[in-house]
């Protein structure tokens, strides 16, 4: 259960980070901002919720 809400947790600090991203680039007009977040969504994703199961892979073939 605290797995879980640590996942939720950090899925809503990681939206809440892109959509500062985009806020703070508000000025271009270009698609480089939105490119950035999604960008940082997608990895920060993988990592939230693959990270650990990478993690343990990893440490097997090298143990």
């Amino acid at each position: 259960m605290e797995n879980f809400i640590l996942k939720l947790v950090a899925t809503i600090c990681v939206s809440i980070i892109s959509f500062a991203i985009v806020v703070s680039r508000k000025d271009d007009i270009d698609l480089s901002a939105i490119c950035i977040a999604t960008i940082f969504e997608i990895l920060a994703l993988f990592i939230i919720f693959l990270g650990e199961n990478l993690l343990n892979f990893i440490l097997m073939n090298i143990i």
